[in-house]
């Protein structure tokens, strides 16, 4: 019997990252309106990396109220604002 052998092996880095990578992998803060109460919720969960890519994979962008526990998917709108200061930031990056 073979052994199955690993083509890589995974290590773990400490390094501190480099700025740009820095600001990507930092949580960003944005705020979506509740269906339910109506009040906007400030929602702080994914970086900005993570909400690029939701946004070039059409992938939904789910926002949640604690107060009425419901989690729901920003709107279209939301998504074109969050889209347009995301691109108007990497032009303004170094």
């Amino acid at each position: 019997m073979e052994e199955a052998q690993l083509g890589t092996i995974a290590t773990l880095t400490f390094a501190p990252p480099k700025r740009a990578d820095r600001a990507r992998s930092r949580s960003i803060t944005f705020v979506s309106t509740c269906p339910a109460c109506g009040l906007q919720r400030s929602q702080n969960g994914y970086t900005r990396r993570a909400i690029a890519r939701l946004l070039e994979t059409s992938h939904t962008i789910d926002a949640y109220c604690v107060p009425c526990d419901v989690l729901w998917p920003i709107s279209a709108d939301e998504r074109l604002a969050m889209a347009t200061l995301i691109a108007a930031h990497q032009d303004q990056a170094p």
